[in-house]
């Protein structure tokens, strides 16, 4: 067992050079737990590990052990990353670690160790925000800037005139990493709910992009995530100011693609209408007109759409030519054109949804999307009660499938569901010569395969119970008969037998001995 309390420099380093070599040598042998156990011991013994100081001897035996630790722990995470071998925050800790050796390395201030240290820190910094550990990369981003600090320092104390080419280009080079420093900062303070910190570093880094255009694309897109991330939340005032920073950044510095300005521009739109849609609904017209104008896409136009009929008062013929736009881009699908059509269901513009459908059925007539939108048309008319146009549907669908067009199983559950739903709806309000002929285009929705199946058995059993509510016992009694042949053990079905018998002595007497009622009822009991 190692002696951890030992203080001494070379004691120390000692301790370090064997826990790195646990970390890089066995480290696929390691559970989460004790990797996990060894990387803190590690942090712990070089925080006490003081900086080295060449002018002591000591110091100077441990010096090229420190830079050795350092370079394993780097190439380890290198290769651990390209290999996939350990877990992100894992490969994070070990370049972490390394990092930290690397600002415990002695001797002079030179240019060189300083460039080293801030490219380390850097990617350290990296590394702990794709893992999502945004206050590890803060601690990293501070070394980062204190060794881009030392390197300015050394070029603006240069002398030396024959170098003043060379300077330059390097106080180019520091300043585009402070640039990434502070937009690293940025996402750091944003991932920690920092949002004040947040948008201070990035208007820093905003105003460095005019030596650095090339970087507004990282900056608009890390501002967009951002803008995602408070609109998901919920957050939409703060989603409006990421999204407008994000869409002004890459406006300024024309550093990103039209389709990506209108993707922001859609959601700056979207975040308007969600915020308040009476006050901020021209906001949010013209925001989307603009994207639409940049690059025209389906989304956008659904949202045209949606923003039209948020208003109090719309045009017919606007809101028809939006709603036509949508469903005719090259781009749509038929899930999107659905979403289009429900809008106006939910807006009570039948109207809007029959052309649309109509529209969208001539498209996607020939696709197996068409089949959806059926289904979607069957479920408005029937839940909107337009019941005998509802029926010319169904019966338009069950001649297709008796034209052996396959639907997908799901498809025809969902149609099953509509057509039972709507039968006992009609039941409920004791229409039973309706309630049985939406059982009977479910029936004709069976294909024969599902024989014995317990559904088909409650079927019948429904249409039981119409017919004995109408007092047709004979149906009855066929139905009865088919539902004991699918689902003989039910209850239910031996129960409707008992109600049969017990009515056909009421009815016509003699046809039944009670003997068979007497059966049935403990039948049913049992």
């Amino acid at each position: 067992m190692m002696d951890y309390g030992d203080t001494s420099i070379l004691s120390t380093v000692s301790q370090i050079q064997a826990l790195t070599k646990e970390l890089v040598k066995a480290k696929e042998e390691l559970d989460k737990e004790r990797f996990s156990h060894v990387v803190n011991k590690l942090l712990q013994l070089i925080e006490t590990l003081p900086a080295v100081d060449l002018s002591l001897v000591e110091h100077r035996a441990v010096e090229p052990l420190v830079q050795s630790c350092a370079v394993n722990l780097w190439n380890e995470a290198v290769t651990s990353k390209n290999e996939g071998t350990v877990l992100v925050d894992q490969t994070a800790a070990l370049r972490h670690l390394a990092c930290k050796l690397l600002f415990r390395e002695g001797g002079p201030i030179v240019a060189e160790k300083c460039k080293k240290q801030a490219m380390v820190a850097l990617k350290s910094a990296r590394a702990w925000l794709d893992c999502g550990n945004p206050s590890m990369a803060e601690e990293t981003l501070g070394l980062s800037e204190k060794a881009l600090g030392k390197l300015l320092a050394l070029l603006v104390d240069s002398s030396n005139e024959s170098d003043k080419a060379d300077v330059s280009y390097d106080k180019s080079c520091i300043e585009k990493d402070m640039l990434k420093v502070l937009a690293y900062k940025a996402e750091s303070a944003f991932g920690q709910q920092q949002f004040e910190n947040a948008s201070r570093h990035l208007q820093a880094s905003r105003e460095m992009l005019v030596k650095f255009p090339e970087e507004a694309a990282y900056l608009s897109m890390l501002s967009y995530n951002c803008g995602v991330e408070r609109y998901n939340g919920g957050r939409l005032q703060e989603a409006v100011y990421w999204l407008r920073q994000s869409y002004e950044i890459g406006k300024e510095q024309h550093a990103v693609s039209a389709r990506h300005q209108a993707r922001t521009l859609r959601l700056l739109s979207s975040a308007y209408i969600d915020w308040d849609p009476e006050k901020y609904h021209d906001l949010a017209a013209n925001t989307v007109a603009l994207a639409n104008a940049d690059c025209s896409h389906p989304a956008g136009l659904y949202l045209k759409l949606r923003i039209l009929l948020c208003a109090a008062e719309d045009d017919e013929t606007t809101t028809q030519a939006a709603l036509r736009d949508c469903l005719h881009h090259p781009e749509l699908t038929a899930e999107l054109g659905l979403t289009a059509i429900d809008l106006c269901v939910k807006n009570s513009r039948h109207n809007l949804v029959m052309s649309g459908l109509r529209q969208l059925m001539e498209r996607f007539e020939e696709k197996t999307e068409a089949d959806s939108i059926r289904l979607f048309h069957l479920k408005y008319l029937l839940h909107s009660c337009h019941l005998a146009e509802a029926e010319t549907l169904v019966n338009q669908i069950i001649e297709r499938r008796s034209t052996r067009h396959r639907f997908a199983d799901s498809i025809v559950k969902q149609l099953q569901s509509l057509l039972w739903e709507q039968a006992s709806s009609s039941f409920e309000v004791k229409q039973y010569e309706e309630c049985l002929r939406w059982y009977s285009y479910a029936l004709r929705l069976f294909d024969g395969s599902e024989n014995g199946s317990e559904d088909l058995g409650k079927l019948f059993r429904n249409r039981c119970a119409c017919f004995c509510a109408l007092k047709q016992l004979d149906q009855a009694k066929q139905a009865v008969e088919q539902a004991k042949k699918h689902d003989p053990l039910n209850a239910y079905t031996c129960y409707m037998q008992f109600k049969i018998a017990i009515l056909q002595e009421n009815v016509v007497y003699g046809i039944e001995n009670p003997a068979v009622a007497k059966k049935h009822f403990f039948l049913a009991l049992k």
